[in-house]
Order: structure tokens, then sequence, then C-alpha cells
């Protein structure tokens, strides 16, 4: 029972409020702060007015000596003396909320319903599912700064998830991980991309997960087949644009074409057509008679009809005559005319540059077809008729297979195949 003496320590409300955020300062420590700043009839008197206001009332001896609570009853958490003695928390106060707590010295529900948490702030329920101001808890903010290279974040089913990322990163899960198709430090199966390219800039981008030079010399263009800065000033394969051919088709009565400062030019016109600038013009009727009495002009080619000009490995002009794909035009008996620049073979039958030149990869050298011993190129194909001790020529006579029989029989075969190949030579001999 309380006397008359009783009276309690003071706590103001900011200082409930203050309590949300950290812990409660005990009941001895209130009680204490009491007994040393109010006396016996202040104490009277607040207790008489019932401890309103606001006031936390402690009870205490009639002296003041020594204060203590009613016996079980503890104003932080009672929720029939909720921060004030006789302050009930009633039920179903709140909206979505359930039942109801003392927390601190303040009244809220003991639950929300659904996914709605209380915020003891504003005194609501409050969604925590999609609040970037309250993500997954009150008070726990959901920005950039939660997730790791992220450019825009936001709360998703109470987590902090990225909806856009920095260049080279993608979304996946709410996180912003490698893109290896965009990542010039992991992009696709190549790992980290070159830092120079040939005839190009010295910086890469990553796109499709293939890496590539982020810009090509003037004069050059990306060739996303091969994956490299690609000459397009004179190649009639590609000309002013990677895989854009030059031809007849292209410039109106022409005969012959050439790619020249990346622009498909004429070099020789149908009759009726003068060449004038790389274009061929229609003739009037008087300058179609004079152009009858005119001299045509001799083509000039590189080598005799039925031979084609192979660039020699090492030799000065041949990376120039590479580029061009060694094309016949008078264009370019300059630099292939130089020293060593090529060679007119005739790839129909040439041992070493069979069905086209070896030098650029598009014939066959006979002679280094493995363990052939005899071969012979005809019409552009290699014929293998004798091969190496343990070896025989395979069925097509294209290439030499080990020999896995004994080597009578294996001497039987080489002897069957080369007498098949000479009979094949014969036969070629009588056209």
């Amino acid at each position: 029972m309380l006397g008359s003496a009783t009276v309690a320590a003071v706590l103001s409300l900011a200082t409930l409020s203050s309590a949300i955020l950290t812990p409660p300062p005990s009941e001895a420590a209130i009680a204490a702060r009491w007994a040393a700043t109010v006396d016996s009839a202040t104490n009277s008197k607040l207790h008489k007015r019932g401890c309103f206001l606001g006031i936390l009332c402690f009870g205490s001896s009639s002296s003041g000596s020594s204060s203590s609570l009613p016996s079980g009853i503890n104003l932080l958490t009672d929720n029939n003396n909720c921060g004030v003695l006789g302050t009930v928390c009633a039920l179903e106060s709140w909206a979505f909320g359930l039942g109801a707590t003392c927390q601190s010295g303040i009244c809220g529900p003991a639950s929300c319903i659904d996914d709605l948490e209380f915020n003891w702030l504003t005194g609501k329920c409050i969604s925590v599912q999609a609040d970037n101001s309250n993500c997954g808890s009150c008070g726990t903010t959901c920005s950039t700064s939660n997730v790791a290279n992220s450019l825009a974040a936001h709360c998703n089913s109470g987590k902090c998830q990225a909806t856009s990322c920095a260049t080279g990163y993608k979304v996946s899960s709410g996180a912003c991980v490698v893109d290896t198709t965009c990542n010039t430090n992991s992009c696709g199966s190549t790992g980290k991309c070159p830092t120079s390219w040939a005839n190009g800039a010295s910086s890469s981008v990553c796109e499709n997960s293939v890496c590539k030079a982020s810009s090509c010399n003037s004069g050059y263009s990306w060739d996303s087949t091969y994956h490299f800065c690609r000459d397009i000033r004179s190649d009639n394969g590609n000309c002013g644009a990677c895989g854009s051919t030059c031809s007849t088709s292209s410039v109106t009565g022409s005969t012959a074409v050439q790619c020249s400062s990346s622009t498909c030019k004429a070099t020789a016109c149908k009759s009726g057509y003068s060449l004038s600038s790389g274009t061929c013009k229609s003739l009037t009727a008087s300058q179609r008679a004079r152009a009858k009495r005119a001299v045509p002009a001799q083509q000039v080619t590189l080598c005799p009809s039925g031979e084609t000009a192979c660039p020699i490995l090492g030799s000065a002009s041949y990376e120039l005559a590479l580029a061009h794909h060694f094309s016949a035009s008078q264009d370019f008996t300059a630099f292939l005319n130089g020293a060593g620049g090529y060679e007119c073979l005739d790839t129909r039958e040439s041992l070493e540059s069979c069905g086209g030149c070896a030098s650029t990869g598009e014939g066959q050298d006979c002679t280094k077809i493995r363990a052939a011993v005899g071969t012979t190129c005809d019409s552009g194909a290699c014929v293998v008729f004798s091969c190496a001790a343990g070896w025989r020529p395979n069925l097509s006579g294209t290439g030499c297979v080990r020999v896995h029989s004994d080597a009578h029989s294996a001497s039987n075969s080489t002897r069957r195949h080369l007498g098949a190949a000479k009979a094949h030579a014969h036969g070629h001999s009588g056209f």
C-alpha cells in the first residue's frame, strides 16, 4: 500500500521517447534521482495529484531517505502501469495492430497484422516490405550503398535489391554480378581484353562476350568475324566497310573496278561509256562514234592466262599483296613488280601450290603431306601414289595411312595404289 508520503522519481516524456533508441534507466537510478532532487512535501503533493502529465511515480518512505516501486510494478513494461501509474495499455488501440504491450514505458501493439511492423517513433503499424526508409525493419534504409556496384536500389519483399548496375555488371537475384558479355576484365571465354590493337585504339570494349577495339584508325573498320581492324581503303572484298564488295555491279557501265580510298571505282567501261574519275559515263551519239575509232587501252595483268600471281613469303610486298587478295588489276602491278614480290603459278598442276596459292592458305603443298613419298597435283588436287615404309595411300589417294597388317600385304597394297596412280596419270596424258 502507498503511504501519504509515498512518492516517485520523475522522468519526462522526452526521456521516454529517447528510451526507444537507447536502453532505459534502471528503476534504482530513477528512484535515486528522485530522492536527490525532490523533498517530502513535493512528493506528497505529486502523489495526491495522481502523478499525471507524464510523471512517473515511485513509492518512497515518508522520510524520503529511500525509494522503491510498489511490489510487482515496472513502469517500463507493466501493461497496467505503463510509463505512469494507472496507465493501462488498451487492446486493439492501433490500426492494423494486435494485442497490447508496454515497452520502455510506451504502449504499443504486441504485433501487427500480415508483414507490417510497429514503428515506435510514429506509433503506427507500417509495411517494411517495399519502403526504402524502412526495409525489412523500421529505420533500416535501402540505397545503392547497401548493394555493391549498383546504380539504383529498391526495397523488395523486405530486402534491399539492385534495380540497375554499373557498367560491366548485371542484376542477378537483386545483386550486381559481373556481366561476362560486356565486362572488359572478364569478357566471355577470353577473360581480360587486350589493352592495344593493331591499327586500332589502345583500349577495348566487350560486346556479346567478345573483345573488340574501342575504335579503329582512319581507313580501317572492325571485322566482327575475324576480330581485327581491317583495311577498307583498297580491298575489293571490303571496300569502305567490312563485307562491302566492290564489283562491276557497283559501278554502272563498268567492266573492271578497283576499291580506292574506300570507294569502288571503275577502271574500264563497256562500249558506249567513257571512264571519268572512277565512273563510267554514257556517251552521246557523236562520242560513241569517236570512241569506236579510238584504240582501246590494253588491260594489264600480272600473269599469263591460266596462271595465278602467288605472293612469295618473306618478300617486301607480301603483306600488301595479302591485303588485296592478289587481284590481277593493273593497279597492283606497281607494288607486285618488286623483286621477289610474287610468282606466276599454274595452280592446276603446281606441286607446291595445288589448287591455289599455298602462301596464302588457299592451296595445298603436296610435298608436305605426311609420310607421302610420291605425289602429284592433278586438276588442282593433290594425289598420293606412294608412301613411306609402314604407310600406304588412303582409298581416295589424298593422304597416307598407317599399315596395321603384315609387311607383305602392305607392299602389295602400295604396289596396287602405285599402279592405279600411274594409270590415272597415263589417262590424263592422252588429253
